[in-house]
């Protein structure tokens, strides 16, 4: 799967950490830190506890992201953290924000990009992470992109989903133009 989105990276991580967190909220204390992470062309490859029990911010565990990142490099040019949180942490806008540049530019983790952060509270969710299009926001220009060409293409029997579709629909057009013309010539 290439992610293209931000809303991709939310839905795969309410999928799997958020759903998680519901059933570990007998442990109180249980508040891990996730990392999903996607190779250099943005498929991605895995969400990973990165500790069991996340401090005060997941700034304190640069090391552990470094780790969990390094064990499969090829896999883990792109990167997303999340967690959970308490609701109050919403009236601070810019507390997510700086966490991502304390952590986006730590040396620790060159060769890794941080697309930022999800966090997950009681009432939902909410991130850093570039919702729509990567392509719509200035400073990702160089994320890749999945290249689509549009159908119907010129060339003969081409198996892709625009074209297969486009020929089902000229044999239709077809069809019911040999029964009309057959139809008026009775």
């Amino acid at each position: 799967m290439i992610i293209e989105a931000g809303y991709d990276i939310v839905e795969l991580l309410i999928n799997g950490v958020a759903n998680r967190r519901k059933k570990d909220t007998e442990d109180v204390d249980e508040n891990p830190l996730w990392v999903l992470t996607m190779d250099s062309q943005l498929r991605y490859w895995s969400t990973t506890r990165v500790v069991d029990r996340m401090g005060s911010s997941s700034a304190e565990h640069v090391d552990d992201i470094a780790r969990t990142l390094n064990e499969e490099p090829r896999y883990s040019r792109y990167y997303v953290l999340a967690h959970a949180e308490r609701a109050d942490k919403r009236d601070d806008d810019d507390w997510l924000y700086d966490l991502d540049q304390i952590i986006k530019h730590h040396p620790a983790l060159e060769g890794h990009e941080l697309l930022g952060h999800v966090v997950f509270d009681d009432t939902g969710a909410f991130s850093t992470v570039p919702r729509y299009s990567f392509r719509d926001y200035v400073g990702l220009e160089h994320l890749p992109r999945a290249a689509s060409f549009p159908g119907p293409h010129e060339w003969l029997d081409c198996p892709c989903a625009a074209c297969v579709q486009h020929e089902k629909l000229l044999k239709e057009i077809r069809t019911r133009h040999r029964n009309s013309t057959s139809d008026a010539d009775s």
